[in-house]
């Protein structure tokens, strides 16, 4: 747990940084995508259930960092020859019913995953009821509040819908935990909070230096996914770029942000990092309160 958040916090600060600086847009703010930490997680699971790495449990940690690694490095490279040989406008070619269709497929996938992540096991949506009913508490209450900002998101575009929803979520169910008399080592170790962080350094290690660890029997086998991956970060980011440039009401040199996102991910690959984009979202909201200068980028990455 430790070393994940090391290496999401990572990827961050060295895209972040890189494209606030080398963006063509100012103000621009990157972040993962649920979406690709969604196929992310599946990877993680299929390693760290396979034979070779439940032989050798110390070389899953290590597996798991060099197949996100090769993955972010592989999704860097490849957008740069997007943007030197200017593939990126091959997305105004794509059928929308297409497009469509794929993030559909993808949503699926995100719903079957919240719940794993909810119960802390694989489980999907149809298999809720033959769960232990303890686990109600896990999966209902995340349940609930995706239902309740589902709803109240489809009345009010504000952009202070959603923090205030997951402020007055956060709120309750500390308040029901304290009516409970539920302490926070209690809800840790129920999965309702998450882990504590060992001690020790935080900052990830180089992949070259997990090469002799991992099990690259299974890396090979994984390869048909991280090449699914890069292909759809591929696709997302061009997306991403295009929503951006909608949501700001500005243009975007698109080879350009396209080589300078390159840069980022391949040197957050080296430390097995996770693919880092354009978030519409985020700058939207930063524009709108006037911090539409490099500077937001670069305070960003950082806290």
């Amino acid at each position: 747990f430790q070393l994940g958040m090391a290496v999401l916090l990572a990827s961050y600060v060295v895209t972040g940084l890189v494209m606030a600086l080398a963006s063509s847009l100012p103000g621009l703010i990157v972040a993962p995508k649920e979406v690709l930490i969604a196929i992310l997680s599946f990877i993680a699971a299929q390693i760290l259930a396979s034979g070779p790495v439940q032989a050798r449990p110390e070389s899953g940690p290590a597996t798991l960092l060099v197949c996100m690694g090769l993955t972010t490095f592989m999704s860097g490279l490849f957008f740069f020859l997007m943007g030197r040989f200017r593939l990126g406008r091959l997305i105004r070619f794509l059928p929308f019913p297409l497009i469509a269709g794929f993030f559909i497929s993808v949503g699926v996938l995100l719903v079957e995953v919240s719940f794993t992540v909810m119960v802390g096991r694989p489980v999907s949506p149809g298999a809720l009821l033959t769960l232990p009913p303890e686990t109600v508490v896990l999966w209902g209450s995340g349940l609930g509040f995706g239902v309740t900002a589902f709803l109240v998101s489809r009345r009010t575009e504000h952009y202070l819908t959603i923090p205030l929803l997951t402020g007055a979520g956060i709120a309750v169910i500390f308040l029901v935990a304290r009516l409970s008399a539920i302490s926070l080592e209690e809800m840790q170790t129920l999965g309702i909070l998450l882990p504590p962080v060992g001690i020790g350094p935080i900052l990830p290690l180089p992949v070259m230096e997990l090469f002799g660890i991992a099990s690259w029997t299974v890396v090979l086998e994984q390869w048909p996914r991280m090449l699914s991956l890069v292909l759809l970060a591929s696709l997302s980011i061009l997306l991403f770029i295009s929503i951006t440039e909608v949501g700001v009401d500005k243009e975007i040199a698109l080879e350009r942000d396209l080589k300078a996102v390159s840069l980022g991910n391949m040197v957050s690959g080296l430390f097995g990092g996770v693919v880092v984009m354009h978030e519409p979202v985020d700058t939207g909201i930063a524009r709108q309160l006037g911090a539409d200068s490099r500077l937001t980028g670069l305070l960003f990455s950082f806290f």
